[in-house]
């Protein structure tokens, strides 16, 4: 058995009490912000393999994710590159659920696997790197670090075990018949955390709606506002706010993927609608995840006219 060390800085977090030797992220993977325990996880042979700049940007990162495993014999480079993209698969599920916390721009960058690890007999200790290319950024498309509580880290952690997600670290294909409305809605929702771009961002929200909600191509704007409305909201005034608010994030939508002309006024609701859409996604997605009852209709692949009768039961209110 050799002992293995993967170890990833987590940027834009701030952690508002000290983790230890850390929390528990998945099955294997731990999150910590202690910086005595990170530096004692880097090992001399770390830093003059990956390099001191890495070294020192670990060690001083608000926090780190990591976990030392054991595979039944030593890897190669290929194997631990391919080692390293699963673990980061992994790492980036746990953010998207950090994200259904509340809004961020929290990120990872670099992941890096040392092999063996501490083992004072190997003839040879090797590191190996890899990254995802994709970067998030908040609903306004902003780098902010956000500060997570203890309870809102094991809250992230509970959705992630809710989520019971198979990591795929194929290239994704949103068309892919195997996923459901809800695979495809998490698809795009972090399409729509990885732009800069406001209006890209508004469209790909407006797209998970479709994905979420829609069953056919007909009047789909007017459709989905009133069946996410009806969704979210038990009153008939929260459910005409909401409402509107879609409507009017679908109406920026079509401006821009129309290649409407900008302006000061354009930039300001973009912004806000970016805003609101992020919002919405999340109550929907949360709701999803906590309610036993809609598996059936966002996360099992039934025909769209099966769907299309809990839809309109929800907005005729007899369901």
């Amino acid at each position: 058995m050799q002992k293995n060390l993967f170890i990833t800085n987590v940027e834009s977090l701030k952690i508002a009490t000290n983790l230890g030797r850390g929390d528990k992220i998945t099955d294997k993977i731990f999150i910590t912000n202690d910086r005595p325990f990170i530096e004692d996880l880097l090992t001399p042979a770390f830093g003059q393999i990956a390099g001191s700049l890495e070294a020192y940007y670990l060690r001083n990162s608000e926090a780190v994710a990591y976990s030392i495993e054991e595979t039944p014999s030593s890897l190669d480079h290929e194997a631990a590159i391919a080692f390293i993209l699963e673990r980061l698969a992994e790492v980036r599920v746990f953010l998207q659920m950090l994200w259904m916390v509340k809004d961020n721009s929290v990120n990872i960058d670099l992941g890096y696997l040392e092999y063996p690890y501490k083992d004072n007999k190997a003839f040879k200790t090797n590191v190996s790197r890899n990254s995802f290319a994709n970067v998030f950024s908040t609903a306004a498309a902003e780098d902010l670090v956000t500060e997570f509580t203890r309870d809102e880290l094991r809250m992230a952690r509970h959705l992630l075990r809710d989520l019971k997600m198979t990591i795929d670290r194929r290239p994704q294909i949103a068309a892919d018949e195997r996923y459901t409305r809800f695979d495809r809605a998490f698809y795009f929702v972090q399409a729509a955390r990885a732009s800069s771009d406001l209006g890209v961002k508004i469209a790909n929200y407006c797209i998970c709606f479709e994905t979420l909600f829609s069953t056919d191509s007909q009047e789909i704007s007017h459709k989905l506002a009133e069946r996410i409305a009806c969704f979210l909201e038990k009153t008939s005034a929260p459910r005409l706010d909401l409402f509107h608010s879609i409507k009017k994030s679908y109406a920026i939508r079509s401006r821009v993927i129309h290649g409407g002309k900008g302006s000061s006024r354009l930039r300001e609701q973009l912004k806000e609608g970016s805003i609101s859409c992020d919002n919405i996604l999340r109550r929907i997605l949360v709701r999803i995840l906590n309610d036993p009852s809609l598996q059936r209709y966002f996360r099992e692949p039934i025909p769209d006219k099966d769907a299309e009768e809990y839809f309109v039961s929800l907005v005729l209110g007899s369901e």
